[in-house]
């Protein structure tokens, strides 16, 4: 009987194969994409209940196969059989070890791609404990059949019921931080609507730095031409690295200390802020247009007539359940296998949903075909808009050409990237012109934070962003760009700014200066850098680690920022916490 399965062995194996055929599949088709999804839920737009339905496919597929797979064995006799239950067994165990506990970072998107050839030690240490994991696991069930049988039944049930509460718990608690399916998003109403009543147009560039500029003015005079009738500040400072809390920021003048949840700030931030406020009060229709996948939080909705909160739809499920599942072996599987599993599944995702009525403005070449299909601007003389164009500028990655053409992904350098963008921010304010509202208009063209790529003395945080206006009815005598050398602008001076050029009245107390008024005297102007993004604590989103600086008379110096000695740290690192 050795070799031969009776009645009553199948009996007594019947439930122990079922609950590991579950156990597995549970563990690789549903815990894991859910769990790598939670813990990077604020990169995506998408929620759960969009793809659960998706994986109960692979899931019930995979625990088929399995139990077809313990099945057959059953053939080739006893202890063929108890051989493929403990293996299958084993490698369930270990996916669980190694999400939970051997994984690199609790987070998937956890930053740039790892330098593979420092993992390689850590690699086949990971990988020597998957195999004992699963010989252990063989041994045990060769040895002690029917004490296996039973443990397996058991672990299996219980692994299940700790995976099923682990996501219901850690579903419950990612409450707290506002799903990205909350996030407002751009649609194309009025995109390429303005009038000639005085607007505001705001052109933001993301990562635009000034030596991108001054690429451009030296290698390129021929295309400043259309940026002729604006005054450049080159001494200028953003007040945070990343777009997030660079965008909050030069909208409120309001700034980030890590004291309450990431969004909880904003929120505050956007309530009531004055600026939107006045502009209200002005007769203006505010318009922002920017990317899906980098803004907007949900309280925009309350400030711009374009931007609202979409339906996500998921267009192309199996790749979309593919590629999730590849972001679950990357986080669970083992460390050999990462280099192939490695990818941007925020942009990867993205290609199989799409949002309702939104329609990406950040790839601003995308955004110039809509123009051109358009036919360009078109004015409404009854209105008068804040227009807030969010573009791609010199940030990754790098799909445009010199002229301003689309390349393939990635293929194109930063340097060519900026040289595009602004080529096509010269073919806006061409349309400007072309249907009269140009001279009417104040005109801000503006970096968030710093280039991507910049080194000096390993120091790549602090930045140098560009600013540039253009006031109603302002018109260049010489044919080139006024440059100002002396005002040290802040981002922070945006409102002040603009509120200038339209002719509003202003409470200095409350809006500072405008970018022009600035004369050269010493300044206070902070900037914070920090390692990456965000980071979370009991289902709360804060920035990382933020470190002072003092930014110097001239911001171009970037050798000369100063630490001030004020830290702000992870909410998890205060104290008492």
């Amino acid at each position: 009987m050795n070799k031969r399965i009776d009645k009553e062995f199948i009996k007594i194996v019947r439930l122990p194969q079922l609950l590991v055929a579950l156990m597995l599949s549970f563990t690789v088709f549903v815990f894991a994409p859910v769990n790598a999804y939670q813990l990077n839920r604020m990169n995506f737009d998408f929620t759960s209940n969009l793809f659960l339905i998706y994986l109960a496919i692979p899931f019930t597929a995979a625990a088929v196969v399995l139990l077809g797979i313990m099945t057959i064995s059953m053939l080739a006799g006893r202890k063929a059989y108890i051989v493929t239950v403990s293996a299958l067994f084993g490698i369930g165990v270990a996916f669980y070890i190694q999400g939970n506990f051997l994984c690199l970072s609790n987070s998937v998107l956890m930053g740039g791609e790892p330098e593979w050839t420092t993992l390689m030690r850590p690699a086949l240490i990971n990988l020597a404990v998957w195999f004992l994991i699963t010989v252990v696991s063989i041994v045990f069930a060769i040895t002690k059949a029917r004490i296996f049988l039973k443990t397996a039944l058991y672990a299996s049930a219980l692994l299940i019921v700790m995976e099923g509460g682990s996501l219901a718990v850690t579903g419950f608690l990612s409450q707290r931080i506002p799903e990205t399916s909350q996030r407002a998003y751009s649609t194309v109403k009025d995109e390429f609507t303005v009038s000639e009543n005085g607007d505001i147009i705001v052109f933001l560039l993301d990562a635009f730095d000034t030596r991108y500029m001054q690429m451009a003015m030296d290698a390129y005079p021929e295309w400043m031409g259309s940026f002729s009738d604006f005054t450049y500040y080159p001494n200028t400072s953003s007040t945070y690295q990343r777009t997030e809390p660079s965008y909050i920021n030069m909208l409120t003048r309001t700034r980030y200390y890590n004291q309450e949840p990431f969004y909880t700030w904003v929120d505050i931030a956007l309530q009531d802020e004055p600026f939107f406020t006045v502009l209200r009060e002005n007769g203006y229709t505010l318009d922002f247009y920017a990317v899906p996948d980098n803004l907007f939080p949900l309280q925009m909705a309350d400030v711009a007539e374009n931007v609202k909160k979409p339906e996500v739809q998921i267009t192309h499920p199996y790749s979309f359940v593919y590629t999730l599942e590849r972001m679950a072996l990357y986080k669970f599987g083992p460390l050999v296998l990462q280099p192939f599993m490695y990818g941007d599944y925020a942009v990867l995702l993205q290609r199989d949903y799409e949002l309702t009525e939104m329609k990406s403005t950040w790839f601003e070449a995308d955004a110039l075909e809509r123009m051109r299909k358009h036919g360009g601007y078109s004015l409404n003389g009854d209105s008068k808009y804040f227009k807030f164009y969010h573009f791609q500028g010199a940030h990754s990655p790098g799909n445009l050409d010199r002229y301003g053409n689309t390349i393939d992904d990635s293929s194109g350098t930063l340097d060519e990237q900026a040289l595009g963008s602004l080529n096509i921010v010269g073919q806006y304010l061409q349309a400007l012109k072309d249907c009269g509202a140009y001279d009417s208009s104040m005109i801000v063209i503006m970096g968030d934070h710093g280039r991507q790529d910049s080194v000096y003395e390993g120091n790549n945080t602090v930045c140098n962003p560009i600013f540039l206006t253009k006031y109603p009815g302002q018109r260049s005598v010489t044919g080139e760009i006024t440059v100002n050398e002396v005002s040290q602008v802040s981002l922070e001076d945006l409102a002040a700014t603009c509120m200038d050029g339209a002719g509003l009245a202003y409470d200095a107390d409350i809006f500072g200066k405008p970018a022009r008024d600035w004369d050269g005297t010493e300044r206070e102007r902070i900037f914070y850098a920090y390692r990456h993004s965000f980071t979370t604590m009991n289902g709360d989103t804060y920035l990382e680690g933020m470190q002072e600086y003092k930014v110097p008379q001239d911001a171009r110096d970037l050798h000369l920022y100063e630490l001030t000695g004020k830290t702000i740290p992870d909410k998890q690192w205060i104290e008492g916490y």
